[in-house]
């Protein structure tokens, strides 16, 4: 049983449709940089509901491009779910942190700066943010 078929899109949409992409996740990087934080995280992590509610509360839509509602909810909704999820992956490593001893405890420590500064060049590498740094 076929449960999926291929849609092919017509070509007046493809350029667009690959615009609106791209803007969507260079506006996702711009919030997850923003929040990207022990507090973010946590506000993240602590919040019920939608994602999207709590990150538009203290974001506004670019006023210097149209992005319509939905497209830009579902922006803060995958920024949200990812900022949760890091919160999550987060609180079980410091779970796990006292159960290392000596060396091991150092190695994990070590590996845990090491994915910090990663994640912190990444955003330095990132195109410039129209968001003020937190």
């Amino acid at each position: 049983m076929i449960l999926t078929t291929s849609l092919r899109l017509p070509d007046k949409l493809v350029g667009p449709l690959m615009n609106l992409t791209a803007l969507g996740l260079k506006l996702q990087e711009q919030v997850l940089e923003k929040y990207w934080s022990s507090e973010g995280l946590e506000a993240a992590a602590t919040s019920s509901g939608k994602a999207w509610k709590l990150l538009d509360t203290e974001l506004s839509c670019p006023q210097d491009v149209y992005i319509p509602s939905r497209v830009w909810r579902c922006i803060l909704e995958s920024a949200g779910r990812l900022l949760r999820s890091m919160a999550e992956r987060k609180r079980i490593f410091e779970l796990l942190l006292p159960c290392f001893s000596g060396q091991s405890k150092d190695a994990a420590r070590e590996f845990y700066e090491l994915l910090k500064k990663r994640t912190g060049s990444r955003k330095s590498s990132a195109t410039s943010s129209t968001w003020p740094k937190p």
